[in-house]
C-alpha cells in the first residue's frame, strides 16, 4: 500500500535540489540529488513495510517545453555518518566546482558597499502618510540606536527614489554609514498597467497558449520575461544610484514561481534558461555598483545576489495562515483568531527549533545574508520575540522589522518607546554576533540534547555559540 504525496514543481518549492532522509541519531542516510531539477515535482512516497510505515523520496519528472524525453538525472548518495551537515557540505562543494559560487567577501571586492551589510538589521519602512523620510526621520532613527542598518523604504511598486528619501535624509543616512534603498517589483505587470499600456505584454511570459494572468492579493498581473527584465533593472538601478541609493531590491525575481517557459519568439526561454537569465538581471544591478536584493532566494541566485528577504521562513507553513485581504495578509496570523494546525505548524515548524536545520546556511552562509520574511518579523507575537532572536543566532542571520503601523509600534512614532528596549535587545544580540560572524562558512551545526532544544554552530573563523532554547538549564559538559 503506497501512498504519494507531490508537492509541486523542485525549481518552485525547494531552495536546493536536494534532500535527506536520515536515522534517528541523525548520522547516516541517503541524499537524493536532482541534477536535472527544472522539470522535476518533489513527491515523497509512504510505504507500509513490516517495520511500520515509512517515508522514502521519489522523484516526479515533468513534460519539457519542447520535449519530453530530454536527459533526466537523479543521484543518490548514501552517508555512513556526518547526516544533514555531509550532505549539505557535499551540494556546496559541488556548486563551488562548477563556478556556481561566491562568497560575500568576494562580491564585496567588486560592490564595496556589500561589507556594509555584515551586522546590519534590515529595516523595512512604510512611512505614515506616504511621505518620504527626511533627514530628521533618519536622524531619529539612529539616535534610538541603530547604528548599523540596511534601511529599506515602501513608497509603492514601481516608485522612484524621491519618493522614498528626501535629498537630505540620503546624505545623512550615509553620514551614517547606512545602506539604503527601496522596494521595486518590475517581475510583475499588474493588470491596470498593461490595459493601459498593452504594448508593456510584449515584454511579459508569454505561454503556448498566449497571456495568461495569475492572481493574488494586490491584483491580477501578468509575469516580466527574465529574458528582458535585465534592461529594466539596469534603468532602476542607474536611477538609484544617481539618486545616492545604495541597494536595488526587486521582488519576486528570485522567487518560488519566477522560473517559468516563455513561448514568445522574441525571447524565448525554458525554465533553465529563465533561471540564468535572472542572474543576468541581478548582474545588470551589481554592474553598477549596487548591492542587489531580492525575495526568497533559491540556489541558482546565489551567485548574482547579496541578500535573500524570505528563505529563513519556511513559506509553505507561513502563507497557509495568511489571510485574503492585503491588511490580513500584511498583519499576518498573530492578530485574528489562531486556525486550526496553527501550534502544529506554524509554531511547531516556522518557530520550531527543534523541527528546524539551517540546510540553507550550512551551504549559502558566506555566500548571500539571508532573513525571514517582510511580514514574519518582531513585534507580531511578544511571546515570540525572544525565540526568534534566537534562531536567527543559531543559524547566523540578520533580523529583519517592518513598521507599517498595524502591527507593532511604528518607529516614526512616539509609541515606539513603548518597544525600543526589545528592539535595541535584538539589536545587540542579533545584530552583534552577525558583524562577528557574517560573512564566514557555517561549518557545523548540531544538536547537544535529546529534545533538541539545545543546539551549537561553528563557523570558519572559530566562533562558536550553543543556544538553550528550552526551559531547563542546561549544564555544558565544557564548562
Amino acid at each position: 500500500d503506497q501512498i504519494r504525496y507531490a508537492s509541486g514543481s523542485l525549481c518552485r518549492s525547494r531552495s536546493m535540489p536536494w534532500s535527506g532522509l536520515l536515522d534517528q541519531d541523525l548520522s547516516s542516510g541517503m541524499m537524493t540529488l536532482v541534477d536535472t531539477p527544472f522539470y522535476a515535482i518533489e513527491k515523497m512516497v509512504f510505504c507500509d513495510t513490516p517495520d511500520g510505515r515509512r517515508s522514502l523520496p521519489a522523484v516526479q519528472w515533468e513534460k519539457g517545453k519542447y520535449s519530453a524525453f530530454e536527459p533526466r538525472t537523479v543521484r543518490f548518495h548514501l552517508f555512513a555518518k556526518g547526516g544533514y551537515v555531509a550532505m549539505a557540505k557535499r551540494f556546496r562543494s559541488e556548486q563551488i566546482a562548477e563556478g556556481n559560487f561566491r562568497t560575500l567577501s568576494e562580491k564585496a571586492r567588486d560592490v564595496p558597499r556589500v561589507k556594509k551589510l555584515k551586522g546590519a538589521m534590515d529595516m523595512w519602512i512604510f512611512p505614515p502618510e506616504r511621505k518620504p523620510l527626511t533627514a530628521a526621520d533618519v536622524e531619529r532613527i539612529h539616535g534610538l540606536g541603530f547604528d548599523r542598518l540596511l534601511l529599506q523604504v515602501f513608497a509603492r511598486d514601481q516608485a522612484s527614489p524621491n519618493s522614498a528619501f528626501t535629498p537630505a535624509a540620503v546624505e545623512k543616512a550615509h553620514e551614517y554609514g547606512y545602506l539604503i534603498g527601496q522596494y521595486h517589483n518590475y517581475s510583475w505587470v499588474y493588470e491596470r498597467r498593461y490595459k493601459r499600456d498593452p504594448e508593456l505584454k510584449a515584454v511579459c511570459i508569454r505561454g503556448p497558449n498566449g497571456y495568461k494572468a495569475s492572481g493574488s492579493l494586490w491584483g491580477t498581473n501578468l509575469k516580466y520575461c527574465p529574458g528582458v527584465l535585465d534592461d529594466k533593472l539596469r534603468a532602476v538601478a542607474a536611477e538609484q544610484t544617481a539618486y545616492g541609493c545604495d541597494t536595488v531590491f526587486t521582488d519576486c525575481t528570485t522567487a518560488g514561481g519566477s522560473l517559468l517557459d516563455c513561448f514568445d519568439e522574441n525571447h524565448p526561454l525554458t525554465r533553465a534558461t529563465a533561471a540564468t537569465a535572472l542572474g543576468d538581471s541581478l548582474r545588470a544591478i551589481t554592474d553598477q555598483g549596487m548591492v542587489a536584493g531580492s525575495e526568497r532566494g533559491f540556489w541558482w541566485g546565489t551567485a548574482d545576489c547579496h541578500y535573500f528577504e524570505g528563505i529563513e521562513t519556511p513559506i509553505r507553513y507561513f502563507n497557509i495562515f495568511t489571510r485574503e485581504s492585503s491588511a490580513q495578509h500584511h498583519a499576518g496570523p498573530f492578530h485574528i483568531e489562531r486556525p486550526e494546525d496553527y501550534d502544529r505548524y506554524m509554531l511547531g515548524f516556522t518557530y520550531g527549533p527543534q523541527n528546524r536545520v539551517p540546510l540553507f546556511q550550512l551551504v549559502f552562509h558566506d555566500a548571500v545574508v539571508c532573513t525571514r520574511r517582510w511580514n514574519d518579523h518582531y513585534g507580531r507575537d511578544m511571546d515570540l520575540w525572544r525565540l526568534s532572536d534566537l534562531m536567527n543566532i543559531v543559524h547566523g542571520t540578520p533580523p529583519i522589522v517592518k513598521f507599517r503601523g498595524d502591527d507593532t509600534p511604528h518607529v516614526m512614532k512616539e509609541e515606539f518607546k513603548t518597544v525600543r528596549k526589545l528592539y535595541m535587545r535584538t539589536f545587540r544580540d542579533v545584530c552583534g554576533w552577525h558583524e562577528k560572524i557574517g560573512f564566514d562558512e557555517m561549518t557545523d551545526h548540531r544538536f547537544l540534547s535529546k529534545d533538541r532544544l539545545v543546539q551549537e554552530t561553528r563557523f570558519s573563523s572559530g566562533h562558536a555559540v550553543v543556544v538553550n532554547f528550552g526551559l531547563e538549564v542546561w549544564d555544558d559538559d565544557r564548562g
